[in-house]
Parts: C-alpha cells; structure tokens; sequence
C-alpha cells in the first residue's frame, strides 16, 4: 500500500494538493486527469484516485483488491464486470420461481 496518502491522526493528508498532483504527474502521468477531476468536484474520479493512489497507480491491482473492509470496496473501478441482468433473464427467473413455487404447493 502506498504510505502517501496514510491519514495520520490530525485527520489530513501527508501532501497537499499541488505536492499530490507533482507526485502523480511523475508517478503516473497517464493518471493525472482522475486526480484533476477529483480536485474539481467528480466524486467518481476521487474514488478512481483514491484507490490509484492506495495501489501504487496499478489498475490490475485495484480489480485483485481484497480489502473488503474498505468503504469504496464496492465502488472500486477497473472490476472484472458482472452480467447486467435484462428483461430476458428476469423473465425467465420469474418462470423459474413460479414453477418451483407451483411443484412445491402441487
């Protein structure tokens, strides 16, 4: 984990915006625009941030996270994605649970 970004006690950041934006310029510079936005207001672009800045700037590294724990474990980017459910699959998990339901009464 990277120690830059450790909340101490006092409840701030070890740098400050203009050392953080430096630091992820040389860093990772193909990065920088989350950082930027995050700055402005996108509440995505600071999740994003953050969890570059947790894992070392490593996309593959923030899909293998297994910090659970974390409050934006579920909001972290870069996860292998999920299938979307559609009306199709609804439809037919509604059939499915009737039939169950119906052969359970029957």
């Amino acid at each position: 984990m990277n120690d830059y970004l450790e909340v101490p006690l006092g409840g701030t950041t070890a740098m400050s915006r203009p050392e953080m934006l430096a630091h992820v310029e040389k860093e990772a510079p193909d990065k920088i625009n989350h950082f930027r936005k995050s700055y402005s207001g996108s509440l995505r672009s600071a999740i994003i941030a953050m969890c570059l800045s947790c894992r070392d700037f490593a996309a593959i590294d923030i899909r293998e996270c297994n910090r659970e724990a974390c409050p934006l474990w579920e909001q972290r980017p870069y996860r292998v994605a999920r299938p979307h459910r559609n009306a199709t699959t609804e439809n037919t998990d509604a059939h499915s649970a009737e039939a169950v339901n119906h052969e359970q009464l029957g």
